[in-house]
């Protein structure tokens, strides 16, 4: 059936259809945006890593998106990461939560309901040469979460995709859930529903980018290394080869 895409970050792409959600893992030489439906007929290779299933892309099999749809994050607690279905790779929102630091790339998640763990997986916070938090999340604020939900070595985590200060509302909390930042070779894609500022920082801390960006598709031209990436409400760190 067709695909609907959630996330995409270097080889990792998360897809849904009406019977849950899949990772796909490899090159597939194309870029494609949340809500892009990629047409029925992929084909590949089922394999395991740490607990989840994923497939082993048939590259030739993944064409262009046909159309798009909207995707929307599913709202839980902490506490519902236990019992959320379907799973793995399942798309949600925490909001007003608290977030601390384990270690790097390791964060715990909590709220009134209780508490899961949180994951850097796609290295949005993570000076991999440095092996440190870029930020580090500050104890005393409430913090709104994206992520997809997963399993390590048996655990249940939250792969983090952005986590932002928690106080952007209304249509703010949408267009930053609704933006999409990929790094590709030489290149930062940015996909957002509404016009916004966006704003390119290196590890130096130096600004390399700071332009305004219209609804759509935009892409920058950018030299290889990581970068904090701010769209209007959302941040993200992208690697950029």
């Amino acid at each position: 059936s067709p695909m609907t895409v959630v996330y995409q970050n270097g080889k990792n792409l998360i897809t849904m259809d009406a019977t849950g959600y899949m990772l796909t893992f490899g090159s597939l030489g194309k870029t494609y945006n949340q809500g892009d439906v990629i047409p029925a007929g992929v084909k590949g290779t089922v394999a395991e890593y740490n607990g989840n299933k994923q497939l082993t892309p048939d590259v030739a099999s993944f064409a262009d998106a046909t159309e798009t749809q909207t995707v929307t994050p599913t709202l839980i607690e902490a506490g519902d990461l236990e019992t959320l279905v379907p799973y793995p790779y399942h798309f949600v929102t925490l909001k007003n939560v608290n977030i601390t630091s384990a270690s790097a790339r390791n964060y715990t998640i909590s709220d009134a309901s209780g508490e899961c763990a949180g994951y850097d997986q796609y290295y949005i916070n993570y000076d991999s040469q440095n092996k440190v938090n870029i930020v580090e999340p500050d104890a005393s604020k409430k913090y709104d979460v994206v992520g997809i939900a997963a399993t390590y070595k048996g655990a249940k985590q939250i792969l983090l995709i952005s986590y932002t200060e928690a106080g952007a509302t209304g249509v703010d909390a949408v267009n930053a859930a609704a933006t999409t930042v990929v790094a590709e070779y030489g290149t930062i894609n940015i996909t957002t529903p509404a016009a916004a500022r966006a704003l390119v920082v290196n590890v130096a801390g130096q600004v390399v980018v700071d332009k305004a960006v219209a609804a759509g598709s935009t892409t920058l031209s950018i030299n290889p290394g990581f970068y904090i990436v701010k769209v209007g409400a959302k941040v993200v760190k992208v690697y950029v080869k």
